[in-house]
Parts: structure tokens; C-alpha cells; sequence
């Protein structure tokens, strides 16, 4: 059976129980976003994990980013709570499933209509239609690196990713945006263009952008996301498309304890400013420390030191608009 709910009769935009569907703060749509969409990406995208973080800053989030594998069944995930608190989703889904298999790129893109596994590709499409107007969809993020070369080459995404679109786009219309992303540095790179599966599929570019710093146990500078922003927001701008930050954060400088606090202060100015003011649509600040454990040294989490949570509160509040 296809992974989502709708197979199920399980509507994804309501609540599955009682609790709470919201922080004890306003949402962010009461308010209006001078810049940018705010969001962030929490740890198996629990509902209290973004509430935590929404507390702390006084104010709700714009926007969840949430990872699925293609078996995961949303209706026993967070995600109904989490659009019941107002706040929009970009859905990303790996087509991987939980036991560690990988579906090819390949046999997406040349499923046979009525088959078990195109049930399942018209199963996301029509979860990613149930998210509602102004929610975002990711078809495999992060291609170009070494996690998704099970999957296949570029020419095998290209072309998954053109078939998963045009069913996104029958059943969800223009309501649904298509961000396709990448890493920042594919696009620092010329192999960028064999990538791109076309402005006709795309609504918005997706960069994922980390200042790394030395925590990969690598030499690599100390980067701000201004200097990081340049070739993604040029790539985009040549495509005529908006920019997406789906993932940010930074490492923390174990030498200057108030280094990534000022970090986050900057980007919060970078993000207000132009030309990223007015080109990039919604950012994530991912707050999960090295998935898997490959990374323990790169810790991502805002409120591991008290500068850092602080400067991201005022971050979420300036970028919501409370503030």
C-alpha cells in the first residue's frame, strides 16, 4: 500500500489525538514576515521539539522542514500537529525505506502506471497536495552527495525527479512548491547544470549551507553565511527562481565561546539585508546533531550554549516579524 494516509482515510491536516497542537505563543501568522520565512528542523520531526524552540523565542515558527523515508506512514508522525499549529511544511522525502533499502532513481522514473511502486509515487503526491497552499515538497534532498549514490547518477534523478513533479503537480496544482536542493557546494560547482532537473519543474532552489568549521576534523575556515550565499543566490538568480536555505547552522568554535552566537547574529543581518531580503523565500536552521552519529563534533543545537540560544531566539523573532 502506498505510504501515506490517504490510502488509509487518515486526513494529514488534522490532529491524531488531543494534546496540544501549538506553543503557548502567538503564531507566526500573526504576524508579517519582513524577510524571509522562518523555520527550523528538529530531531524525527516531534511536534515538541519545534515547541521548545518556539517558547524559548516567544514567538511561533513560519515553517517545519520535515524529512520522510518512503515507508513512513505520516499518520503516526507529528506532522498533523505540527500544520494544526498554523505552520507551513516542506516535505522532503529520501526514496529509501526505514530497513536501509534504496529504490533507484531509475525505476521511479520509469514506474509503469498502476504498478505497486507508482501507487506509492501517486501515494506522496497526494500527500504532498494534502499539506495545503504555501507548503513546499523535496523529491531525495541532497542528491549530489555520497548518501544518495545508491540511488543512482544524475541523469537517473533528472529524470525521477521530472516524474515525481508532474504528479505533484496534477493532484496539488501551483498550491504546492517544488524546491529542489542540493548542496551549496554543488552549486559552487559546473556540475550543477547536470543536476537541475529544469525550470518547468522547479518553483524554488534549495541550498543547504553549514560553516562546518573544523568539526569534520578538516582545516576548512571559518565561514559566514554571507560569504557562503554568493554562488547559490547567483545560480538562482539565473534561473530566474527564488532561493531556499532548507538546512543552515553553524559548528561551534571550542577556542571562542561567543563565536557562533555572533555567527548567528550576522546571518540574522545577512538575511534582512539585500539581496538575500529579497531573493531567498524560507530558511531552516537545522537543529539536529550529526545524524547517524557520522559527526559527533558537529553540534548543531542552538541551546547548547546559553550566547547561541539567545541570538537564535532573536534570530526566529526577527525574521517572523515580532520583532
Amino acid at each position: 500500500a502506498p505510504p501515506t494516509t490517504n490510502a488509509a482515510g487518515v486526513d494529514i491536516t488534522q490532529p491524531t489525538d488531543q494534546g496540544p497542537t501549538s506553543s503557548t505563543v502567538p503564531p507566526a501568522s500573526e504576524f508579517e514576515a519582513p524577510g524571509p520565512l522562518m523555520g527550523v528542523a528538529v530531531k524525527r520531526g516531534r511536534l515538541a521539539g519545534v515547541q521548545e524552540i518556539e517558547n524559548r523565542a516567544g514567538v511561533g515558527v513560519s515553517l517545519v522542514r520535515f524529512f520522510a523515508r518512503w515507508d513512513t506512514d505520516l499518520a503516526n508522525t507529528d506532522l498533523p500537529e505540527l500544520l494544526a499549529g498554523g505552520r507551513r511544511i516542506n516535505l522532503s522525502v529520501r526514496p529509501n525505506l526505514d530497513n536501509g533499502e534504496v529504490i533507484p532513481w531509475s525505476d521511479i522514473a520509469e514506474a509503469e502506471v498502476g504498478s505497486e511502486l507508482y501507487q506509492q509515487m501517486e501515494g506522496w503526491a497526494d500527500a504532498a497536495a494534502a499539506l495545503g497552499p504555501g507548503s513546499y515538497f523535496t523529491f531525495n534532498h541532497e542528491p549530489d552527495t555520497r548518501d544518495s549514490a545508491p540511488n543512482g547518477d544524475a541523469e537517473a534523478f533528472v529524470a525521477a525527479w521530472r516524474r515525481m513533479a508532474e504528479l505533484v503537480r496534477d493532484r496539488a496544482g501551483t498550491d504546492v512548491r517544488l524546491v529542489w536542493t542540493v548542496t551549496r557546494g554543488l552549486l559552487s560547482s559546473p556540475e550543477r547544470a547536470s543536476w537541475y532537473p529544469g525550470d518547468d519543474v522547479v518553483d524554488v532552489i534549495g541550498a543547504d549551507t553549514y560553516n562546518w568549521f573544523k568539526c569534520q576534523g578538516t582545516d576548512r575556515e571559518w565561514e559566514s553565511l554571507e560569504d557562503m550565499l554568493g554562488p547559490s543566490l547567483e545560480f538562482a538568480q539565473g534561473r530566474n527562481k527564488p532561493l531556499a536555505i532548507p538546512e543552515f547552522a553553524s559548528a561551534i568554535d571550542s577556542a571562542d565561546s561567543g563565536r557562533r552566537a555572533q555567527w548567528i547574529d550576522d546571518a540574522t543581518a545577512t538575511l534582512l539585508s539585500e539581496p538575500a531580503l529579497s531573493q531567498i523565500e524560507f530558511v531552516a536552521w537545522f537543529n539536529v546533531t550529526a545524524p547517524g552519529g557520522t559527526w559527533p563534533d558537529c553540534v548543531w543545537e542552538v541551546d547548547a550554549d546559553p550566547a547561541s540560544e539567545a541570538a537564535f531566539a532573536n534570530m526566529v523573532r526577527r525574521l517572523v516579524g515580532a520583532d
